[in-house]
């Protein structure tokens, strides 16, 4: 059996709520089911079916296993007083007497300040689509390629698993956002979590790819257990802000800022490097040279040429992508 219990409090105080059922209500995101299998989505019990209230303020529902080792998926609405709205909860239970846990793999997408949502939802799925979530000690398959977050509302995703205890896991994101698809890398061994925050100019994937996922990480979490939304946000506001000082610096020059179409490859460059030294600057320098003791900037040499560049482009020393820009006018001589 899988057991799911919900214990509601007010004040601190277990007491009985007005109604409380499985899924379907309509401020459930996809609201679609009760409870499910992850591994293949069945579904075993349907939404609108209420949970037993053996006392109160205590909710349960014993679901029916069809095999061993498996994790299920759960949405559930709770309605306080008659009227009120509905309060959703959604969560993960493993089988009574399994010895796994359950790892939640989290995912947000943000773009232009604020969370997005993906069509089709974020999914699963390395590049070669071998594998959905491997066991880095064994390589062995725990998730199928293709396997599809459940998407939580706004740009929030989530999907659960039966994980051993002990044992990091190694997976890919993919996320389709317009034209580009992204297959962002991650393991469980820093964080269960992974973001795509997407800027005018660059993005955190080519950041994370140019400098190091376990980098950026370093750099953008507080604690190394951020709230996956605000971890996004962190990276999207260090990414605009460096835009934003790029716009700054070409404004009055023969580039036209800020730029809507086609990017041209050094800006996007540029943007990269100087999103990257916000994004480690901002917990505080905090290197230092092995040799001499003395505190040091892990990143002064991308930071001093990306500056380098952005002054050449700015005085008309570099070109941009496809640009005819004529930089010596011709003077016409009348003859007469």
């Amino acid at each position: 059996m899988a057991l799911i219990s919900i214990n509601w409090l007010v004040a601190g105080v277990p007491t009985n709520a007005f109604s409380v059922e499985f899924g379907d209500s309509s401020d459930v995101p996809v609201g679609t089911f009760g409870v499910r299998r992850t591994d293949t989505s069945q579904e075993l019990v349907i939404a609108g079916v209420a949970l037993d209230n053996p006392a109160t303020g205590e909710y349960e529902y014993d679901v029916t296993e069809p095999s061993t080792g498996l994790i299920y998926e759960y949405w559930a609405s709770v309605v306080d007083e008659e009227g009120d709205p509905p309060v959703v909860l959604h969560g993960y239970v493993t089988g009574t007497g399994e010895t796994g846990i359950t790892k939640v793999l989290q995912f947000v997408a943000v773009a232009d300040g604020a969370p997005l949502v993906l069509s089709p939802a974020a999914k699963l799925s390395n590049p070669s689509g071998t594998f959905g979530v491997r066991r880095m000690d064994t390589d062995a398959q725990v998730v199928s390629d293709a396997t599809a977050y459940t998407h939580l509302g706004g740009g929030q995703y989530n999907y659960g698993f039966l994980a051993t205890e002990g044992v990091d896991y190694r997976y890919y994101v993919e996320a389709v956002v317009g034209s580009v698809t992204y297959h962002l890398p991650r393991t469980t061994a820093l964080i269960s979590s992974a973001a795509l925050a997407i800027g005018r100019y660059t993005d955190s994937h080519r950041i994370e790819t140019t400098f190091g996922v376990d980098n950026v990480h370093k750099w953008c979490s507080i604690d190394d257990h951020d709230d996956a939304v605000d971890y996004a946000l962190r990276m999207y506001q260090l990414i605009a802000a460096a835009e934003a000082e790029i716009d700054d610096v070409l404004r009055g020059s023969a580039v036209s800022v800020p730029l809507t179409t086609t990017i041209p490859s050094i800006v996007t460059e540029i943007a990269t490097a100087l999103a990257a030294v916000r994004m480690y600057e901002a917990r505080g320098v905090v290197d230092f040279n092995t040799e001499t003791g003395q505190p040091q900037h892990r990143l002064q040499y991308q930071k001093k040429e990306a500056w380098k560049r952005l002054a050449m482009l700015k005085a008309g020393q570099l070109r941009l992508d496809g640009e005819t820009v004529q930089r010596h006018p011709e003077v016409v001589c009348d003859d007469d």
